[in-house]
Protein backbone atom coordinates (compact mmCIF):
# COMPACT_ATOMS: atom_id res chain seq x y z
CA UNK A 1 0.00 0.00 0.00
CA UNK A 2 1.08 3.69 -0.79
CA UNK A 3 -0.36 6.32 0.70
CA UNK A 4 -1.22 7.79 -2.76
CA UNK A 5 -5.31 7.52 -3.07
CA UNK A 6 -5.08 4.57 -0.76
CA UNK A 7 -5.74 6.00 2.48
CA UNK A 8 -9.68 6.70 4.23
CA UNK A 9 -11.77 3.84 3.82
CA UNK A 10 -14.78 3.57 1.35
CA UNK A 11 -17.83 1.23 1.19
CA UNK A 12 -20.04 1.02 -2.13
CA UNK A 13 -22.82 -1.46 -2.45
CA UNK A 14 -24.91 -2.81 -5.53
CA UNK A 15 -28.03 -4.87 -5.42
CA UNK A 16 -28.45 -7.37 -8.82
CA UNK A 17 -31.08 -10.45 -8.49
CA UNK A 18 -31.37 -10.08 -4.81
CA UNK A 19 -27.99 -10.53 -4.06
CA UNK A 20 -26.20 -7.30 -2.14
CA UNK A 21 -22.43 -6.68 -2.86
CA UNK A 22 -20.28 -4.88 -1.01
CA UNK A 23 -16.53 -3.44 -2.10
CA UNK A 24 -14.05 -2.31 0.69
CA UNK A 25 -10.98 0.12 -0.30
CA UNK A 26 -8.10 -1.23 1.23
CA UNK A 27 -7.94 1.25 4.03
CA UNK A 28 -10.52 -0.75 5.47
CA UNK A 29 -10.00 -2.75 8.19
CA UNK A 30 -11.36 -5.42 10.30
CA UNK A 31 -9.81 -5.24 14.12
CA UNK A 32 -10.32 -6.81 17.61
CA UNK A 33 -7.87 -7.15 20.52
CA UNK A 34 -8.21 -9.76 23.19
CA UNK A 35 -8.89 -8.77 26.77
CA UNK A 36 -9.54 -11.01 29.82
CA UNK A 37 -11.03 -14.11 29.77
CA UNK A 38 -10.45 -14.77 26.16
CA UNK A 39 -12.99 -12.28 24.63
CA UNK A 40 -12.24 -10.21 21.62
CA UNK A 41 -13.38 -6.27 21.30
CA UNK A 42 -13.83 -4.86 17.92
CA UNK A 43 -13.65 -1.03 17.11
CA UNK A 44 -15.64 1.45 18.97
CA UNK A 45 -16.38 5.32 19.58
CA UNK A 46 -17.32 7.42 22.99
CA UNK A 47 -20.26 9.50 21.64
CA UNK A 48 -23.00 11.59 22.37
CA UNK A 49 -26.43 11.81 21.05
CA UNK A 50 -25.69 10.77 17.04
CA UNK A 51 -22.56 13.02 16.19
CA UNK A 52 -19.75 11.53 14.39
CA UNK A 53 -17.06 12.55 16.22
CA UNK A 54 -15.95 11.30 19.34
CA UNK A 55 -17.10 12.58 23.18
CA UNK A 56 -14.56 13.37 24.97
CA UNK A 57 -13.01 13.87 28.63
CA UNK A 58 -15.01 10.70 29.18
CA UNK A 59 -15.04 9.81 33.10
CA UNK A 60 -16.70 6.12 32.96
CA UNK A 61 -16.24 3.65 29.82
CA UNK A 62 -18.15 1.38 31.69
CA UNK A 63 -21.81 3.17 30.62
CA UNK A 64 -23.08 1.34 28.08
CA UNK A 65 -24.54 4.50 26.28
CA UNK A 66 -21.25 6.35 26.15
CA UNK A 67 -20.08 3.88 23.67
CA UNK A 68 -20.91 3.57 19.57
CA UNK A 69 -19.43 -0.23 18.32
CA UNK A 70 -17.87 0.28 14.81
CA UNK A 71 -18.13 -2.36 12.24
CA UNK A 72 -14.77 -1.87 10.51
CA UNK A 73 -11.81 0.74 11.41
CA UNK A 74 -9.96 3.13 8.50
CA UNK A 75 -6.83 3.55 8.00
CA UNK A 76 -6.66 7.73 8.03
CA UNK A 77 -5.69 10.03 5.53
CA UNK A 78 -3.79 11.80 8.47
CA UNK A 79 -1.42 8.54 8.49
CA UNK A 80 0.36 9.48 5.08
CA UNK A 81 3.14 11.30 6.72
CA UNK A 82 4.14 8.85 9.89
CA UNK A 83 2.49 6.15 8.06
CA UNK A 84 1.09 4.42 11.00
CA UNK A 85 -2.05 3.82 13.03
CA UNK A 86 -2.48 3.07 16.26
CA UNK A 87 -4.69 0.54 18.00
CA UNK A 88 -5.13 1.40 21.87
CA UNK A 89 -8.02 -0.54 24.09
CA UNK A 90 -10.54 2.08 25.37
CA UNK A 91 -13.04 0.46 27.64
CA UNK A 92 -14.35 -2.67 25.71
CA UNK A 93 -13.22 -1.15 22.31
CA UNK A 94 -10.31 -0.44 19.76
CA UNK A 95 -10.80 3.27 20.03
CA UNK A 96 -11.45 5.42 16.98
CA UNK A 97 -11.61 8.75 16.64
CA UNK A 98 -14.46 9.65 14.05
CA UNK A 99 -17.53 7.87 12.92
CA UNK A 100 -19.41 7.57 9.61
CA UNK A 101 -22.35 5.08 8.56
CA UNK A 102 -24.61 4.08 6.13
CA UNK A 103 -28.06 1.54 6.14
CA UNK A 104 -30.35 0.20 4.01
CA UNK A 105 -32.75 -2.74 3.43
CA UNK A 106 -31.20 -5.48 5.31
CA UNK A 107 -27.90 -3.73 5.82
CA UNK A 108 -25.73 -1.60 8.55
CA UNK A 109 -22.52 -1.00 9.21
CA UNK A 110 -20.46 1.65 11.00
CA UNK A 111 -16.56 2.75 9.96
CA UNK A 112 -14.11 4.50 13.00
CA UNK A 113 -10.92 6.12 11.91
CA UNK A 114 -8.03 4.54 13.78
CA UNK A 115 -5.40 7.37 16.00
CA UNK A 116 -2.50 8.57 13.99
CA UNK A 117 -0.66 11.89 13.62
CA UNK A 118 -0.75 14.40 10.92
CA UNK A 119 1.38 16.35 8.25
CA UNK A 120 1.97 15.46 4.72
CA UNK A 121 3.99 12.45 2.82
CA UNK A 122 7.41 13.14 1.67
CA UNK A 123 10.44 10.34 0.29
CA UNK A 124 13.21 9.90 -1.45
CA UNK A 125 10.94 8.81 -4.77
CA UNK A 126 7.89 9.66 -6.23
CA UNK A 127 4.64 7.54 -5.02
CA UNK A 128 3.19 6.33 -8.54
CA UNK A 129 -0.26 7.49 -9.39
CA UNK A 130 -3.77 5.68 -7.89
CA UNK A 131 -5.47 3.11 -10.08
CA UNK A 132 -2.60 1.32 -11.72
CA UNK A 133 -2.39 -2.36 -12.19
CA UNK A 134 0.22 -4.19 -11.08
CA UNK A 135 1.56 -5.37 -13.50
CA UNK A 136 1.12 -1.45 -15.27
CA UNK A 137 4.76 -0.18 -15.88
CA UNK A 138 4.37 2.70 -13.39
CA UNK A 139 3.84 -0.13 -10.96
CA UNK A 140 6.68 -2.13 -11.43
CA UNK A 141 9.74 0.52 -11.95
CA UNK A 142 9.00 0.62 -8.24
CA UNK A 143 10.63 -1.24 -5.95
CA UNK A 144 8.37 -2.39 -2.76
CA UNK A 145 11.20 -1.09 -0.75
CA UNK A 146 10.74 2.38 -2.43
CA UNK A 147 7.02 1.89 -2.83
CA UNK A 148 7.26 1.78 1.41
CA UNK A 149 9.22 5.42 1.91
CA UNK A 150 8.07 6.83 -1.70
CA UNK A 151 6.50 10.75 -1.49
CA UNK A 152 6.73 13.93 -2.54
CA UNK A 153 10.23 14.71 -3.06
CA UNK A 154 10.89 18.09 -1.19
CA UNK A 155 13.45 16.96 2.05
CA UNK A 156 12.10 17.28 5.39
CA UNK A 157 12.29 15.22 8.60
CA UNK A 158 8.86 15.33 10.80
CA UNK A 159 9.07 15.12 14.30
CA UNK A 160 5.98 13.62 16.23
CA UNK A 161 3.82 13.35 19.61
CA UNK A 162 0.44 11.01 19.62
CA UNK A 163 -1.41 11.20 22.87
CA UNK A 164 -3.08 7.77 24.07
CA UNK A 165 -2.50 9.13 27.70
CA UNK A 166 -5.17 11.01 29.07
CA UNK A 167 -8.44 12.10 27.20
CA UNK A 168 -7.67 15.53 27.42
CA UNK A 169 -5.54 17.69 25.32
CA UNK A 170 -1.83 17.77 26.04
CA UNK A 171 0.59 20.56 24.61
CA UNK A 172 3.83 19.46 22.99
CA UNK A 173 7.44 20.51 21.88
CA UNK A 174 10.77 19.25 20.70
CA UNK A 175 13.89 20.57 21.26
CA UNK A 176 15.32 23.13 19.34
CA UNK A 177 17.91 23.50 16.27
CA UNK A 178 21.74 22.70 17.34
CA UNK A 179 22.85 25.63 19.89
CA UNK A 180 19.16 26.46 21.15
CA UNK A 181 18.11 26.44 24.36
CA UNK A 182 14.10 27.19 23.50
CA UNK A 183 11.98 24.30 22.51
CA UNK A 184 9.76 24.47 18.95
CA UNK A 185 6.64 24.04 18.83
CA UNK A 186 4.13 20.81 18.37
CA UNK A 187 0.97 22.00 19.15
CA UNK A 188 -1.91 20.93 21.33
CA UNK A 189 -2.36 17.09 20.94
CA UNK A 190 -6.11 15.81 21.26
CA UNK A 191 -6.46 12.22 23.06
CA UNK A 192 -6.02 9.54 20.26
CA UNK A 193 -4.40 12.18 18.39
CA UNK A 194 -0.92 13.92 17.18
CA UNK A 195 0.75 16.44 16.37
CA UNK A 196 3.83 17.13 13.91
CA UNK A 197 6.21 19.86 13.03
CA UNK A 198 9.16 19.82 10.57
CA UNK A 199 12.91 20.45 9.85
CA UNK A 200 14.82 21.30 6.56
CA UNK A 201 18.55 21.69 5.34
CA UNK A 202 21.22 21.35 7.77
CA UNK A 203 18.44 21.55 10.60
CA UNK A 204 17.30 17.89 9.62
CA UNK A 205 20.36 15.88 11.44
CA UNK A 206 19.95 17.66 14.63
CA UNK A 207 19.37 15.55 17.40
CA UNK A 208 16.12 16.32 19.66
CA UNK A 209 13.80 14.67 22.05
CA UNK A 210 10.15 15.31 22.39
CA UNK A 211 8.50 17.09 25.22
CA UNK A 212 4.56 16.65 26.60
CA UNK A 213 3.54 18.71 28.74
CA UNK A 214 1.37 18.88 31.69
CA UNK A 215 -1.60 20.55 30.49
CA UNK A 216 -3.19 22.40 26.91
CA UNK A 217 -1.24 25.43 27.22
CA UNK A 218 2.24 26.09 25.79
CA UNK A 219 2.83 27.44 29.00
CA UNK A 220 2.52 24.31 31.00
CA UNK A 221 5.10 22.31 32.92
CA UNK A 222 6.91 19.48 31.22
CA UNK A 223 5.27 16.24 32.35
CA UNK A 224 7.61 13.82 29.83
CA UNK A 225 10.86 14.13 27.78
CA UNK A 226 11.45 11.13 25.55
CA UNK A 227 15.25 10.29 24.57
CA UNK A 228 17.11 11.63 22.20
CA UNK A 229 16.26 10.82 18.74
CA UNK A 230 19.40 10.71 16.55
CA UNK A 231 18.96 10.48 13.08
CA UNK A 232 21.03 8.49 10.56
CA UNK A 233 21.30 7.69 7.44
CA UNK A 234 19.89 4.63 6.64
CA UNK A 235 17.33 3.77 4.57
CA UNK A 236 15.20 7.00 2.87
CA UNK A 237 18.52 9.07 3.81
CA UNK A 238 21.24 7.23 2.90
CA UNK A 239 23.18 9.79 0.78
CA UNK A 240 21.82 12.67 1.90
CA UNK A 241 21.69 14.72 5.53
CA UNK A 242 21.26 12.41 8.17
CA UNK A 243 16.78 12.85 8.81
CA UNK A 244 15.99 13.37 5.06
CA UNK A 245 12.91 11.68 4.23
CA UNK A 246 12.27 10.38 8.10
CA UNK A 247 9.43 10.81 10.17
CA UNK A 248 10.09 10.07 14.42
CA UNK A 249 7.35 9.66 17.07
CA UNK A 250 7.27 9.50 20.21
CA UNK A 251 3.77 8.09 21.80
CA UNK A 252 3.16 8.62 25.27
CA UNK A 253 0.59 6.44 26.59
CA UNK A 254 -1.44 4.59 29.69
CA UNK A 255 -0.69 0.98 29.84
CA UNK A 256 -3.60 0.72 32.28
CA UNK A 257 -6.40 -1.03 30.21
CA UNK A 258 -8.87 -1.71 32.76
CA UNK A 259 -9.29 1.98 33.70
CA UNK A 260 -12.90 3.51 32.91
CA UNK A 261 -11.73 6.96 33.91
CA UNK A 262 -9.95 7.95 30.32
CA UNK A 263 -8.62 11.16 32.38
CA UNK A 264 -6.69 10.17 34.86
CA UNK A 265 -3.70 7.52 34.31
CA UNK A 266 -1.65 6.82 37.69
CA UNK A 267 1.92 8.07 37.33
CA UNK A 268 3.50 3.96 37.16
CA UNK A 269 1.21 3.38 34.33
CA UNK A 270 2.71 6.64 31.74
CA UNK A 271 4.87 5.19 29.26
CA UNK A 272 6.64 6.01 26.18
CA UNK A 273 6.56 4.12 23.15
CA UNK A 274 9.10 4.84 19.55
CA UNK A 275 7.83 4.77 15.94
CA UNK A 276 9.14 6.20 12.76
CA UNK A 277 7.78 5.62 9.21
CA UNK A 278 9.53 2.09 7.17
CA UNK A 279 12.59 2.38 6.55
CA UNK A 280 12.29 0.65 4.26
CA UNK A 281 11.30 -1.95 7.03
CA UNK A 282 8.97 -1.09 10.32
CA UNK A 283 10.56 0.63 12.65
CA UNK A 284 9.49 0.67 16.48
CA UNK A 285 10.53 -0.05 20.02
CA UNK A 286 10.59 1.16 23.62
CA UNK A 287 13.68 2.82 22.81
CA UNK A 288 14.69 6.25 20.92
CA UNK A 289 17.52 3.93 19.54
CA UNK A 290 14.65 1.59 17.81
CA UNK A 291 14.09 4.38 15.67
CA UNK A 292 17.55 6.42 14.71
CA UNK A 293 21.07 6.32 16.21
CA UNK A 294 18.78 7.31 19.27
CA UNK A 295 20.20 7.22 22.80
CA UNK A 296 19.08 5.07 25.29
CA UNK A 297 19.58 8.01 27.92
CA UNK A 298 17.94 11.26 28.39
CA UNK A 299 13.97 10.18 29.09
CA UNK A 300 12.60 12.11 31.95
CA UNK A 301 9.37 12.19 33.67
CA UNK A 302 7.56 13.45 36.31
CA UNK A 303 5.50 12.52 39.26
CA UNK A 304 7.53 9.04 39.53
CA UNK A 305 6.24 8.21 35.84
CA UNK A 306 8.56 5.21 34.13
CA UNK A 307 9.84 6.48 30.80
CA UNK A 308 11.19 4.72 27.57
CA UNK A 309 10.34 1.44 28.59
CA UNK A 310 7.57 -1.37 28.22
CA UNK A 311 7.46 -3.76 30.73
CA UNK A 312 3.91 -4.88 30.62
CA UNK A 313 4.26 -8.66 29.56
CA UNK A 314 7.89 -9.34 29.67
CA UNK A 315 7.93 -7.36 26.19
CA UNK A 316 11.62 -6.97 24.93
CA UNK A 317 12.75 -5.26 21.95
CA UNK A 318 16.10 -5.15 20.04
CA UNK A 319 18.04 -1.96 19.35
CA UNK A 320 17.48 -2.07 15.45
CA UNK A 321 15.47 -0.02 12.86
CA UNK A 322 14.58 -3.21 11.03
CA UNK A 323 11.37 -3.77 12.63
CA UNK A 324 12.55 -7.25 14.42
CA UNK A 325 10.08 -9.53 16.29
CA UNK A 326 9.94 -9.05 19.90
CA UNK A 327 9.05 -11.62 22.57
CA UNK A 328 6.84 -11.80 25.15
CA UNK A 329 5.81 -14.26 28.07
CA UNK A 330 2.06 -14.66 27.65
CA UNK A 331 0.02 -13.29 24.93
CA UNK A 332 -2.98 -13.31 27.65
CA UNK A 333 -1.12 -10.61 29.62
CA UNK A 334 0.91 -8.88 26.56
CA UNK A 335 -2.26 -8.00 24.75
CA UNK A 336 -1.10 -5.28 21.79
CA UNK A 337 1.33 -5.07 19.36
CA UNK A 338 3.29 -2.94 16.50
CA UNK A 339 3.34 -4.95 13.66
CA UNK A 340 4.25 -4.11 9.58
CA UNK A 341 4.49 -7.54 7.59
CA UNK A 342 5.24 -10.30 9.74
CA UNK A 343 7.94 -7.93 12.51
CA UNK A 344 5.38 -8.00 15.60
CA UNK A 345 6.21 -6.00 19.43
CA UNK A 346 3.93 -6.69 21.98
CA UNK A 347 3.80 -3.45 24.48
CA UNK A 348 1.08 -4.08 26.94
CA UNK A 349 -2.07 -3.44 25.53
CA UNK A 350 -0.53 -0.58 22.61
CA UNK A 351 -0.42 -1.88 19.02
CA UNK A 352 0.72 0.31 15.97
CA UNK A 353 0.43 -0.69 12.62
CA UNK A 354 2.59 1.06 9.99
CA UNK A 355 1.67 0.83 6.69
CA UNK A 356 3.92 -1.04 3.80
Amino acid sequence: MSTVGDLDCSVSTSSSNGARTFKYSGACVSVQCGADGGVFRGPGMTKTGTSSSRAKAVKDTSVAANWKANTLASLPSGAKQLKSVFLYRTGDYVATTYSTSASGTGYAYSVGKLPTSDGNNYGPVACPSSNNLMTAAKATAITPENLRMCGATGKWVYYNAVNLLVDASHYAKYSGNTGSKTPLTLGAVPFLGGKSAYRSTTAMDDQRAVMLLSGSASSSAVLHTSQTIIPDKSGASAGQTAGCWRNYGVVFYCDDYARTDLTACKAANQKMFYVADPNPNAVFGASAANIGGGSAGGATSTGGAASGTTSTGGATSAATTSGTVATTGSTATSRAMHASGTSIIFVGLLMAFSLQ
